[in-house]
């Protein structure tokens, strides 16, 4: 390890499911052909050096990286549109209704005497 790698700052950072890395309002995309590569969800360690060199440490390993500008699209996907769903209404003669039919009419038929 160099000197000037010991008077660095440090921040642990996430990779993204898309291989980048933000840091400082800045992404970093992590380039394919990395040994050993991180997996998305594999935290990472970005160290700017005193000359605002940025490093990217992934198990004491220095990754090739590109910085982009802007983060990159996300891919569109053709979901089917789920329309409202309708709630299940039983019909007129089902048994839940007859019963509370007869239930109310009883109810209702005994007289104040």
């Amino acid at each position: 390890m160099k000197l000037e790698e010991v008077f660095a700052f440090e921040k642990t950072r996430v990779v993204a499911n898309d291989w980048t890395v933000r840091h400082d309002n800045v992404f970093y995309q992590i380039l394919k052909g990395n040994r050993p590569q991180p997996q998305p969800k594999d935290k990472v360690i970005v160290r700017t050096l005193l000359d605002g060199t940025v490093q990217i440490v992934y198990r004491d390993t220095k990754l090739k990286y590109k910085r982009i500008d802007q983060r990159p699209e996300r891919a569109a996907t053709n979901k089917p549109r789920v329309g409202k769903t309708r709630t299940w209404k039983p019909a007129p003669d089902h048994p839940w209704r007859r019963t509370d039919r007869a239930r109310y009419a009883a109810r209702t038929k005994t007289t104040i005497g």
